[in-house]
């Protein structure tokens, strides 16, 4: 897998990234381009970041997480985070309340 894949589903306004496992934040500069190519797209409401492969965090990543949140919100979309129940990752995020800024779903 590359380091990350992405589907957009037209029907339900999403577009879905998948993070693989070995994505860090080396790979931050791509997925921003993607999104910066994707995010005018009008009737796109959703971006879903699937986590539920990455088994490590560190700051940096927690730093770029928040900071995609804010310019998705700032344009009026919804960002949702989704990890495996029970993760490092999951543990991480909760440990450092970015459960109150960020829609975190667990798996």
């Amino acid at each position: 897998m590359a380091s990350f894949e992405s589907q957009y589903m037209e029907n339900q306004q999403t577009m879905q990234i998948v993070l693989g496992p070995s994505f860090g934040h080396e790979q931050w500069g791509e997925l921003q381009a993607f999104y910066g190519a994707q995010c005018e797209t009008p009737e796109l409401r959703l971006w879903v970041i699937d986590m539920r492969q990455v088994t490590f965090l560190n700051s940096m990543l927690l730093g770029l997480l928040v900071g995609f949140n804010a310019v998705v919100s700032s344009r009026g979309q919804e960002f949702r985070l989704l990890v495996t129940k029970g993760s490092k990752p999951a543990e991480i995020l909760y440990f450092a309340k970015l459960n109150r800024i960020i829609n975190i779903r667990e798996a």
